[in-house]
């Protein structure tokens, strides 16, 4: 799995010749919710309300992508954090996210959402913006905005992107110069409002997928 930006925006990329199914870490709830499926919990739809940068007495609403990666702090202990764009959020007044409730089954309810907003003002919710000024990605802990919403951190479906789901250099050096994909994000803020979730397509690749480029 793999993020990438494209005009603006950020989506998840998964090369499909790569991408293994039956992932240990899974329950076997999720595990019996078509796979693919599971990665639409991958995602966060990120919304931020931000001053005209023309009008400053004015505020404008933008939207990216988020994602929620699990990081391994030890064979038991794990760090779920929210990770998205540093243009989203830079210099934002306030982000709201919202998140899909789950049944005692773990499994996603659809349609039953709730949502949180905050503010810089909230020492919890820190942002680290990536060291390099060319990379375009911040994270913050996902637990601390999950205990500021109604049902805690125990009560929503989202599906972390494991560590062991990033490709290996050497499975990127294997990938052909054009690829079938799947695409998951909020481009330019379309999404399913009904259901709280991403847009989704299955496409071939543009572009090398382990080259770096721009446009």
């Amino acid at each position: 799995m793999i993020l990438r930006k494209i005009v603006g925006a950020l989506f998840l990329i998964i090369p499909l010749s790569i991408y293994s199914q039956g992932n240990p870490n899974v329950s076997a709830e999720w595990d019996n919710f078509f796979d693919t499926q599971n990665l639409l919990f991958s995602t966060v739809k990120v919304e931020v309300l931000v001053l005209n940068p023309i009008n400053n007495t004015k505020i404008d609403t933008a939207s990216g992508t988020g994602f929620v990666f699990s990081y391994e702090l030890d064979s038991i202990r794990t760090l779920p954090v929210l990770v998205t764009n540093k243009h989203v959020i830079n210099g934002a007044i306030s982000f709201s996210i919202s998140m899909t409730r789950k049944s005692a089954a773990n499994m996603p309810l659809f349609g039953q959402v709730d949502r949180v907003t905050l503010t810089p003002k909230d020492k919890e919710i820190q942002w680290v913006f990536h060291p390099d000024s060319l990379v375009d990605l911040a994270i913050t802990p996902l637990l601390p905005i999950l205990d500021r919403m109604p049902k805690g951190r125990e009560g929503y479906a989202y599906y972390p992107i494991l560590e062991g789901d990033i490709p290996l250099q050497e499975e990127l050096d294997e990938l052909k110069g054009v690829e079938e994909v799947l695409m998951i994000g909020y481009p330019i803020g379309i999404w399913d409002n009904r259901n709280n979730m991403p847009i989704t397509r299955w496409l071939k690749s543009s572009s090398q997928i382990p080259t770096p480029f721009s446009v």
